[in-house]
């Protein structure tokens, strides 16, 4: 395992995140650098990308990893208190 990649799950542990929500994330970051190393194959020119450019699209990637933390933090809480409601009634 990559010092990266162990640094990315023990940033994800520290979070409270669960352990399938951690395995989602580093995928979702193996097929993003797969991607990424796919369209370079393909069109050399993109490997000389700028800096400002690929900061941009770290940006863009930590906005969505964002929103979808929201999401999943959203549905949590919605999922507690449907929860707590059923316990509720058979109680």
């Amino acid at each position: 395992m990559t010092e990266l990649r162990q640094r990315m799950i023990e940033c994800l542990q520290l979070r409270g995140l669960a352990e399938r929500t951690q395995e989602a994330y580093v995928r979702a970051v193996r097929q993003l650098s797969e991607h990424d190393h796919k369209a370079t194959a393909i069109n050399p020119t993109r490997a000389n990308k700028s800096d400002s450019a690929k900061d941009a699209q770290i940006v863009r990637f930590k906005e969505r990893v964002n929103a979808l933390e929201e999401r999943v933090r959203s549905l949590q809480e919605e999922n507690e208190l449907l929860y707590g409601k059923l316990s509720n009634l058979r109680g």
